[in-house]
C-alpha cells in the first residue's frame, strides 16, 4: 500500500472489511497506520470506498475500541474537520464508530465533540 501500487491499493480497500473481520486486531494494528497515512493522499473515490469498508467493519463488529483509538479516530476527525465534499464519506464512518461505542470516552470528549 505504501509503495503506491494501484492494484494493491484497490485490493486492500476492496477487501478491508473482510480482512478486519477475519484477522481482527492483528489486521487493524498493521493496516491502520499505513492506511491512514496513505488515505490522505488518495482521491475521493478511494477515500469513499475506504470509509464505506470501515463503516461496514464497524457495523459487523469487526473492530474494537482499542483498534480504532490511536489511528482511525484521529484520521476520521481530521477528515471531518476539513469539511466539504471530502468529509462526507467519513460522516458515516464516524456514525458507525459512535453507534457501536468504538470511540473511547476520552477521545469523544476531546476530539469528536470539538467538531
Amino acid at each position: 500500500l505504501a509503495n503506491g501500487q494501484k492494484v494493491q491499493r484497490e485490493c486492500v480497500i476492496t477487501n478491508l472489511a473482510r480482512t478486519l473481520r477475519t484477522y481482527r486486531s492483528e489486521a487493524a494494528d498493521r493496516l491502520f497506520p499505513v492506511l491512514t497515512a496513505q488515505l490522505a493522499s488518495m482521491d475521493s473515490t478511494h477515500q469513499a470506498k475506504a470509509a464505506d469498508s470501515l463503516s461496514t467493519a464497524a457495523r459487523e463488529g469487526a473492530l474494537a475500541d482499542s483498534d480504532v483509538s490511536s489511528h482511525l479516530v484521529p484520521f476520521v476527525v481530521a477528515q471531518l474537520a476539513k469539511g466539504g465534499a471530502g468529509a462526507e464519506p467519513w460522516v458515516g464512518t464516524m456514525l458507525a464508530l459512535l453507534g457501536h461505542r468504538l470511540v473511547p470516552k476520552r477521545q469523544l470528549r476531546e476530539q469528536v465533540l470539538e467538531l
